[in-house]
């Protein structure tokens, strides 16, 4: 039975009871109604409820079952929160919002159909229900929170309407069986982590639409092997697409300008890839560690490599550097094992220590007149390098001791050859 306020048109406090039928004229379930009650397995809401409020029923864990009425506009907070024996849930036509963490560890809720009356699911609202296999999104909804799907780790498919413009943070985070996700055009924007950790996720096409990717937003999806970006993506953010182990295949837009810090970091089955002329900028550890990558060519806008942007990538045989080239940066090619000849464009001015530190293949290095500066082990363990050509009137000013004899003790020649000037005279 139920304790009812003074007016009798609110619930306060359940008392014991297996069963029970919420009686008509009851409009709201208040704050902490039925909260952590051990024994109730089924409550039946009359259509006179209008709103289920904050943690109405958190913590109920013999509740298996609950039907909303078309009367509920409203799910509070916590409302069902850890209901960790709830299968089934009826949301019924009048449903306008989900509140926060509102089905949040319901641990045993395989499925969800959202009406098409619910504009916002808040954030967390079904995190964790670790058996929700599948989420069937009306076209009403514009907002989906934070972490709303977070840890749905049976969940297979999701199709975004085209009603919700913005994919927040982390609202798929972790959904390791997700395979197949359909953006709608309409959609501009994907939050930072939206989709990381989705293990399962083969394929991304994004729609024209969208206009920014956050960081880490599909990183460590190890079996996604395609990427296809919108013309409208003008920056890939930091680790955007780290660790994504099988990835192979990227299309990027002609309008991209820069590619941020540890973007494709890790993804070690991906062996070309074509970069847009437009990118000015490549961040720190952009392609580290792609392994399988054989070949790359410098965008021509691109005027500086930064720290170990190509760091181990072990395949890479073959790199054509940009002519506006200036400074290639700190282990940028460190350990790429199979690249045998580097040619540094003509305006390059500088290279950082260890930048082909233990390019184990690397036989022949030719530098340009405009270098003026070769840092300490620059290419240190180089051991088949067996031939540097300097032009005579290199501005060459210093190279720093062991830049390019330590650990290279097969070099037989340092050829100074005349640049066209030299030769006229």
């Amino acid at each position: 039975m139920l304790e009812f306020n003074k007016e009798k048109t609110s619930a306060i406090r359940c008392l014991p009871k297996t069963k029970f039928t919420i009686p008509e004229g009851i409009t709201h379930i208040e704050h902490s109604t039925f909260k952590d009650y051990p024994l109730i397995k089924k409550v039946v809401l009359p259509e006179s409820v209008i709103s289920i409020e904050e943690s109405a029923f958190e913590g109920f864990n013999a509740l298996e079952v609950i039907v909303l009425p078309k009367s509920v506009k409203s799910i509070g907070k916590n409302a069902f929160k850890h209901c960790t024996s709830l299968k089934y849930v009826v949301l019924s036509e009048g449903l306008t919002s989900i509140g926060e963490s509102a089905f949040s560890e319901c641990t045993t809720l395989e499925g969800i159909t959202i009406p098409n009356s619910v504009i916002s699911i808040g954030i967390s609202a079904f995190d964790t229900c670790v058996s929700l296999k599948k989420v069937i999104l009306s076209e009403g909804l514009t907002s989906i929170g934070e972490s709303a799907f977070a840890g749905c780790t049976a969940l297979e498919e999701i199709i975004i309407p085209k009603s919700v413009t913005s994919i927040e943070e982390t609202t798929f985070f972790s959904c390791t069986s997700l395979k197949h996700v359909v953006f709608s055009e309409g959609l501009t924007s994907i939050g930072e982590s939206a989709f990381q950790e989705c293990r399962s996720l083969e394929k991304i096409i994004l729609p024209e639409s969208v206009t920014s990717v956050g960081k880490r937003a599909f990183a460590q999806c190890t079996l996604l092997e395609e990427i296809i970006l919108s013309k409208s993506i003008t920056s890939i953010e930091e680790e955007t697409f780290f660790s994504c182990a099988s990835l192979k295949h990227v299309v990027f837009s002609e309008g991209l300008t820069s590619i941020g810090e540890s973007a494709f970091k890790g993804c070690s089955s991906m062996k070309k890839i074509t970069i847009p002329e437009n990118v000015l900028f490549i961040g720190k550890n952009a392609f580290a560690f792609c392994s399988a990558l054989e070949e790359i060519i410098i965008p021509k806008n691109l005027t500086s490599i930064e720290e170990a942007t190509f760091s181990f990538c072990l395949s890479l045989k073959h790199v054509a550097l940009s002519e506006n080239l200036l400074s290639i940066g700190e282990a940028a090619f460190e350990v790429c094992t199979s690249l045998e000849e580097i040619i540094i464009p003509k305006n390059v001015v500088s290279i950082k220590k260890e930048a082909f530190w233990e390019c184990i293949s690397l036989k022949h290095v030719t530098f340009p007149e405009s270098l003026t500066s070769i840092s300490e082990t620059a290419f240190a363990n180089c051991k088949s390098l067996k031939e540097i050509s300097i032009p005579k009137n290199a501005s060459l000013s210093f190279i720093r001791e062991h830049s390019l004899i330590e650990e290279c003790e097969k070099i037989i020649s340092t050829t100074l050859k005349s640049t066209k000037k030299d030769s006229s005279n």
